[in-house]
């Protein structure tokens, strides 16, 4: 069942960006929801293998040795571990504030997992929610090898994971399809790695489209404005460039 939006807005970046350009575009689509903007579905990937460091988190000793040293970093606007975005598709989504009508905002997670599992469905592999917790004492950097219990999993490796950002009342949610493992952190695996036999017939637009009609009853896909991509040039330059924007 859709969000009671009767449309969200698509977009499909066609080029591969860098960390910093994807996060300031993130951002900005935030702070127009928050001046009323309608809710935007983003469908992207990136440039080179990055490591995003979530908001809170420090940049650790271990990053100034190869192979990390060498390694594009940027810092998330959203909490949690930090994420090698690497062989995977990310998603965002933003949902305006005044009439938000979601329980609670956690509900988005399990809505929009719910429609990735669907299209997982579709192209003949079955994601599940991990449904439980599984915090440890010492929680590891790298946020695919924690364990939250809105995860989606296939057996017992994490494929989806998503993080939230709320300002003004508006809601960014953002996550990472994973697709394969990265050379960088051949642990964490994706679904080629975990089911070899399937072959997705289905593309990123598909699974945006899928994930659009999670939140609007119509899918308007269109790209980004001309003032749009000048303010998100602008967050780039002003934040995203440096990883201590903080």
């Amino acid at each position: 069942m859709p969000l009671p939006y009767p449309e969200c807005r698509l977009i499909v970046e066609p080029e591969l960006l860098s960390g910093a350009d994807n996060m300031a575009r993130d951002e900005v689509l935030l702070e127009a929801a928050t001046l009323g903007g309608g809710p935007v579905l983003r469908m992207y990937t990136w440039r080179e293998p990055t490591l995003s460091l979530g908001y809170f988190q420090q940049r650790e000793p271990w990053m100034e040795s190869s192979p990390w040293s060498e390694t594009a970093m940027v810092r998330r606007l959203t909490g949690g571990g930090a994420i090698l975005h690497d062989r995977e598709w990310t998603y965002s989504c933003v949902i305006p504030g005044r009439d938000f009508r979601l329980h609670h905002p956690y509900d988005l997670y399990d809505r929009i997992h719910d429609g990735i599992v669907t299209w997982a469905a579709g192209q003949g592999f079955s994601l599940r929610p991990r449904g439980v917790n599984h915090r440890q004492a010492d929680e590891p950097y790298l946020c695919y090898l924690r364990g939250d219990s809105h995860d989606l999993c296939l057996g017992e490796s994490k494929i989806v994971g998503s993080a939230q950002r709320r300002r003004r009342g508006a809601l960014l949610q953002h996550g990472s399809f994973l697709l394969q493992h990265s050379p960088l952190a051949p642990e964490i695996r994706g679904i080629h790695d975990l089911a070899s036999e399937t072959v997705l017939t289905g593309d990123r637009r598909s699974l945006g489209i899928q994930l659009a009609h999670v939140i609007g009853s119509n899918v308007i896909e269109n790209g980004w404005t001309e003032s749009e991509l000048s303010a998100a040039e602008g967050m780039r330059l002003r934040k995203y460039a440096a990883l201590e924007w903080r």
